[in-house]
């Protein structure tokens, strides 16, 4: 008949296990090593358990997407910046570990420009482990267009609608508007007003009188709910890189 190995599976159990094997522990050191490092991995450590996650990959740009601003607001009350919002997420990094992690450079609605690392477990639980106030992000090759989309009738936003916004230029009278930049966010139970972030390159931004912000929320089959009915330029000010559009105010579709 074989013998079973014996597992200690509490740390009492390995201490009673070390007690009896005392003596040809001590006569075999190595091997009572080698023992003892096997065993404690399986053991219950809280100091294991509050480890960070292993990188096993590394970061990649993503979209400023419902599940990035969400890792954004987990980490602003921990900031403690006050009564300070979040105005636009500059720029979204996404690395997979046990879990995901999430590394955002935002700003403020109190001027202040931040960068964070949030991990998201896998029981999709967040914790921030990495935040340090930065200078602004300024990109001499690009403008950050940033607003809010929204309505006024008070009606809730059905959850999985899409929200897509479009930066146009609409220079060419007898031509199709020519798409510059996008982006589109899936809703999961958030409501408006609703955030979003667009980027240009400078030499690419038409004047003012030739471009259009334009957004539109649909269902998740693609039916249209609301729609802009009105031209918003994205007008530089001459003062950095960032052109904020505030709320674009949107009407529902007939």
């Amino acid at each position: 008949m074989t013998a079973r190995p014996f597992r200690p599976n509490s740390p009492a159990a390995l201490q009673r296990w070390l007690i009896i094997k005392k003596g040809s522990a001590m006569r075999y050191p190595v091997s009572f090593l080698v023992l003892a490092a096997l065993a404690a991995p399986s053991l219950s450590s809280p100091h294991i358990a509050k480890m960070a996650p292993p990188m096993v990959g590394g970061y990649s740009d993503a979209p400023a997407d419902a599940s990035a601003r969400k890792a954004a607001q987990f980490a602003l009350p921990r900031l403690k910046r006050g009564k300070a919002r979040i105005r636009s997420l500059d720029r979204v990094e996404r690395q997979v570990v046990a879990g995901t992690n999430y590394r955002i450079e935002m700003t403020l609605t109190d001027g202040s420009h931040w960068k964070v690392v949030v991990w998201q477990r896998l029981d999709g639980r967040y914790q921030l482990t990495r935040s340090e106030r930065i200078a602004a992000a300024v990109s001499q090759a690009n403008y950050v267009v940033s607003g809010r989309v929204t309505y006024r009738e008070r009606m809730a936003l059905p959850a999985g609608s899409v929200v897509k916004v479009q930066l146009l230029d609409v220079s060419r009278a007898d031509a199709p508007a020519i798409m510059l930049a996008s982006q589109r966010i899936v809703t999961h139970g958030e409501q408006v007003p609703i955030a979003f972030t667009l980027t240009i390159p400078r030499n690419r931004l038409p004047g003012p009188s030739r471009n259009s912000v334009s957004a539109r929320i649909e269902t998740a089959s693609g039916q249209l709910l609301w729609i802009t009915d009105t031209i918003s330029t994205a007008e530089p000010d001459g003062h950095g890189n960032r052109i904020e559009m505030g709320d674009l105010v949107l009407v529902r579709a007939r």
